[in-house]
């Protein structure tokens, strides 16, 4: 027999390699692509019914033939395994931000006013004065007098005076809550320089005057007049004013129906209702003091207007 001629086994490598390669290349292009492919409804994920197999061919009786040449086993090179990229992920959606409430402004309350505490009325300033006696009158009963006036409420009014053969001599009242005070205080023969002092008992204000007074001790006769309105006019006030003129301090009764009292100076003064059914009226003024009395009468003629 002849020898068989020799294979040619390079070119024939080459060849399955280029094949296999192509293959490969082929597979992964199905793969890529049936990966891609949208998900088939359930319905459709049936198998499919398998062929029957061919019933097997009976061997057709051959002639002999030359032996083709036998290939030898070519080693196949190792291959990379080529993974499949996995699918890009989904994005992740960027949540919203939550909204935050803006806090509402607390409103400032007011400033709650300050009251001021309230304020003291401020008092006058001191002051003194004197309603009796007169100034430079004449006393002339008792050898004493009693100083009267006004002054601010609560005040302490002191009286000095000199005596002669006893000195310094001082007596104090507190006045009321008119302000009224009456303070007696003896006095020498003749001219008499009084000092009123009063000093308040909150404000510790002090405040002095002076006065004069002159005593005469000379025995007067006990006498009182009628100076207002005179005897036997026609008069027509109704009431009418009655005035005259006594001892200091003595008491005049007017028609036995009241009673008034002269001041320091001896002055006096009252009014009396007339009848209208009478047109002749007597008006009488009694006056007493320390058991001396004295009388006065007058008529007047009432016409009406």
């Amino acid at each position: 027999m002849t020898a068989p001629a020799p294979f040619p086994t390079a070119t024939l490598r080459q060849q399955i390699i280029v094949a296999v390669g192509a293959g490969l290349a082929a597979i992964i292009f199905l793969a890529a692509w049936v990966l891609s492919l949208p998900e088939p409804p359930a319905a459709l994920l049936t198998a499919a019914p398998t062929a029957a197999p061919s019933p097997p061919t009976a061997p057709q009786p051959t002639t002999a033939a030359t032996p083709p040449p036998t290939a030898m086993p070519t080693e196949m090179p190792d291959l990379p395994a080529t993974a499949t990229p996995p699918p890009p992920p989904a994005p992740t959606p960027t949540p919203l931000p939550t909204p935050v409430p803006t806090p509402a402004a607390t409103p400032t309350p007011p400033p709650t006013p300050t009251v001021p505490p309230p304020t003291a009325t401020p008092l006058p300033p001191l002051f003194i004065a004197v309603e009796s006696p007169g100034y430079r009158s004449t006393v002339r009963r008792l050898g004493a007098v009693t100083v009267s006036g006004r002054t601010l409420p609560g005040s302490v009014v002191q009286i000095f005076n000199t005596i002669d053969g006893i000195g310094p001599v001082s007596r104090s009242e507190t006045s009321d809550t008119d302000g009224r005070f009456a303070v007696p205080i003896a006095l020498n023969r003749k001219l008499n320089s009084l000092e009123i002092r009063a000093t308040h008992a909150v404000t510790d204000q002090t405040t002095r005057r002076y006065w004069e007074v002159f005593y005469d001790p000379a025995p007067v006769e006990f006498t009182i007049q009628i100076t207002e309105p005179r005897s036997g006019v026609f008069v027509r006030n109704n009431p009418l004013r009655i005035a005259g003129k006594t001892a200091p301090g003595a008491t005049v009764i007017i028609n036995d129906l009241f009673a008034v009292k002269a001041d320091d100076n001896g002055d006096w003064s009252g009014n009396i209702l007339l009848s209208r059914e009478s047109r002749q009226h007597t008006i009488t003024a009694a006056a007493s003091l320390d058991g001396d009395t004295a009388t006065a009468q007058i008529t007047v003629t009432y016409a009406p207007p």
